[in-house]
């Protein structure tokens, strides 16, 4: 037991240290390997969300809006009374929908569908998990 934790310690610390959110860029067998591990919970996304929001914290003003500027075309966002905001509509960026588009063919996002239990109607996500020549392939 002791050596799979160390090892989940160590794919942790190498998925951590390949976060390059200055290029953006991953490839499909990436995120698919990615999204598994985490459905698997042989990593604890919560470190890894926060890991992703304290670089976010860290990124000024400009740094911020040059990067949604590179997926929302325009956002209407609407005041409450209670002085929060609310957004009301979001045109994404055409280049970024095509992009969802092919890792959505790819397998790449969790497929939404419906399923009845118990006479109740659910959302579920259902995924394309890769096999591992799949994934030492690419």
């Amino acid at each position: 037991m002791k050596q799979i934790d160390k090892k989940l310690a160590e794919l942790k610390n190498m998925q951590i240290d390949s976060v390059d959110l200055v290029k953006e860029t991953y490839n499909p067998a990436h995120l698919i390997a990615h999204r598994d591990i985490e459905k698997e919970s042989l990593l604890d996304g919560k470190i890894y969300k926060e890991m992703l929001l304290n670089l976010w914290v860290l990124k000024s003003k400009e740094e911020k809006q040059d990067f949604i500027s590179r997926f929302v075309e325009s956002i209407a966002i609407k005041k409450n009374e209670d002085n929060t905001l609310s957004i009301e509509k979001i045109n994404f960026r055409s280049t970024f929908i095509e992009q969802v588009d092919k890792l959505y063919e790819k397998g790449v996002v969790d497929i939404p569908s419906k399923m009845e239990t118990s006479g109740n109607l659910q959302n579920i996500s259902t995924s394309i998990n890769l096999s591992n020549k799949q994934v030492m392939k690419e």
